[in-house]
């Protein structure tokens, strides 16, 4: 999924949906039950995940330098 040896920086997975969520930097995947790639997500707020979590239809993410958690509402 990374090229470039990046550590994973968060992992989750989300009971709701029945996906995992893992972290690189500012890309998120969607990562099916199966091991499949969904989609993924590129955030370009130069800050880097430090965190994931969910809770039934939400994913949260904590994000490095100002501390700070950003929820959102996921979609099948």
């Amino acid at each position: 999924m990374i090229s470039n040896s990046s550590q994973v920086q968060g992992f989750t997975y989300n009971v709701a949906h029945k996906c995992y969520y893992i972290a690189f930097n500012d890309y998120l995947f969607k990562i099916d039950a199966k091991g499949n790639l969904v989609n993924y997500y590129h955030f370009n707020a130069k800050r880097e995940v430090e965190g994931l979590a969910s809770y039934k239809s939400k994913i949260y993410v904590a994000m490095n330098k100002r501390a700070e958690v950003f929820d959102s509402n996921m979609v099948k």
